[in-house]
C-alpha cells in the first residue's frame, strides 16, 4: 500500500471514530435557545428605545408614531433621520448575528431557521430603509417599511416559543 493510501486510511478511521463527538452536530436545549434568544431581544428593544425616543422627538411624535411620521415626511427629513435610523439598523443586525450564535435547537430547527430567516429579511428591510432615507427617496423607504417590504413579514417567534423575539406587533 502506498505511503498517500496509509495516511488516507488513518484519517478515514480517525474521522469515523471521532464522527460521533468532534465532527458530530451539536445541538442545544430549545429551552436554552428561547430564554438566551428572549435574553438578546429584550435587550436590543432595551438599546433602540432611547434612540428612537431621541428621533421621536426630534419629529414632535410619540415613538409609537414614529414611523408613520417618517413616511410622511419629506426628502429632507428622511435625510436628517438617516444617522439615527443607521444606528438602529446596526442594533439589529447585532441582535441577529447572537440569535443565529446562539446555536441549532434539539427540537423545531426549521421553525427556528424560519424565525432567524424573518429577522435577517427584517435587518435587510432596515438597511435597505436606511439607505433610502439617507438619498432622500420617500418611495423606497416607504418600499422598505410599509406592507410591500417589511411589514409584510410574517413572524414564526411565537410558534417557536419566543415571548420577545420574532412576536406580532400586537401580541
Amino acid at each position: 500500500m502506498s505511503r498517500r493510501a496509509v495516511v488516507w486510511a488513518v484519517m478515514c478511521v480517525s474521522a469515523a471514530a471521532l464522527g460521533s463527538s468532534a465532527f458530530a452536530a451539536t445541538t442545544v436545549p430549545k429551552a436554552k435557545i428561547i430564554s438566551e434568544g428572549d435574553a438578546i431581544c429584550t435587550q436590543f428593544g432595551k438599546s433602540a428605545l432611547p434612540i428612537a425616543a431621541k428621533l421621536a422627538a426630534s419629529l414632535k411624535t410619540p415613538v409609537a408614531n414614529l414611523l408613520p411620521k417618517l413616511m410622511a415626511g419629506t426628502p429632507a427629513g428622511l435625510k436628517a433621520a438617516a444617522p439615527t435610523l443607521a444606528k438602529l439598523a446596526t442594533l439589529q443586525n447585532t441582535e441577529v448575528k447572537q440569535l443565529e450564535a446562539l446555536g441549532t435547537p434539539n427540537q423545531d430547527v426549521a421553525v427556528f431557521k424560519q424565525v432567524i430567516a424573518d429577522e435577517m429579511k427584517s435587518a435587510a428591510y432596515t438597511r435597505a430603509a436606511v439607505q433610502a432615507a439617507a438619498r432622500g427617496d420617500e418611495s423606497a423607504f416607504i418600499a422598505a417599511v410599509g406592507p410591500k417590504g417589511a411589514d409584510s413579514l410574517t413572524p414564526h417567534g411565537q410558534k417557536f416559543g419566543f415571548r420577545v423575539c420574532d412576536i406580532p406587533s400586537s401580541s
